[in-house]
């Protein structure tokens, strides 16, 4: 996928946060989507300033155990630098079907995994509005696109949206519904990956057992900061 069209970055909390968290590091070393164009609206209508391009950052390797008993597979580089070998990795098939695996848990019914997942598209297609319905729909335990949703904590890192555009945003997406207090928390800021975002996402982690989903809008918005 071109990576100009990547938009959103969505992450749900499992077992493995740090996995995710390799994920994420490594989907913000790809290339930089374009500059954005002056007139897009940012916080209530501000201009958007042009971004500067940086060249893309090589792409970290996982370690074998950061990748173990995780879903989906480690990639094959991780078993490579485990082996030492290049061939292709692979595993018997009577082996792979005496594992025990457990379930794929779903956010949204056959829609969205937990894991880390991207939601990309051209500009200016609906895809904030659809980040909105999904973390209120989760967060109070309702129907995203005719699938019912469990409920859980939702954390929604709105960074290209203010005050008076989310509360717009979220009204859309409650419908007339009610939002109960303490199950959906907006931030308008945050910061970088490998300059504390993982942490501050680990922590609220930790004080929301019942976490279900963190969003990213957008993924540009939190890449490392250019060293060129």
């Amino acid at each position: 996928m071109n990576a100009a069209q990547i938009e959103f970055t969505m992450s749900w909390k499992g077992d493995h946060n740090e996995v995710y968290f390799d994920r994420l590091r490594s989907l913000a070393g790809a290339e930089e989507p374009p500059p954005l164009v002056n007139g897009h609206d940012l916080h209530d209508g501000q201009e958007a300033q042009p971004t500067p391009r940086r060249a893309p950052e090589p792409e970290p390797e996982p370690t074998p155990e950061a990748w173990a008993d995780t879903w989906p597979d480690p990639p094959a580089s991780a078993a490579r630098a485990a082996t030492g070998s290049m061939l292709p990795v692979g595993i018997d098939a009577a082996d792979l079907l005496a594992l025990d695996l457990p379930p794929l848990r779903w956010i949204v019914p056959d829609l969205i995994p937990e894991g880390t997942t991207i939601i990309a598209s051209p500009p200016k297609v609906g895809k904030s509005c659809l980040v909105y319905q999904a973390v209120v729909e989760v967060a109070i335990g309702g129907e995203l696109l005719g699938r019912r949703v469990e409920p859980g904590s939702a954390l929604y890192l709105a960074l290209e949206d203010g005050r008076r555009r989310g509360q717009d945003r979220l009204r859309a997406a409650l419908g007339g519904r009610t939002m109960p207090r303490g199950r959906l928390e907006i931030r308008w800021g945050a910061k970088r990956i490998g300059e504390g975002l993982e942490d501050d996402v680990a922590a609220w982690l930790a004080a929301h057992p019942d976490a279900a989903i963190v969003a990213i809008d957008t993924l540009q918005r939190v890449r490392p900061r250019s060293t060129g």
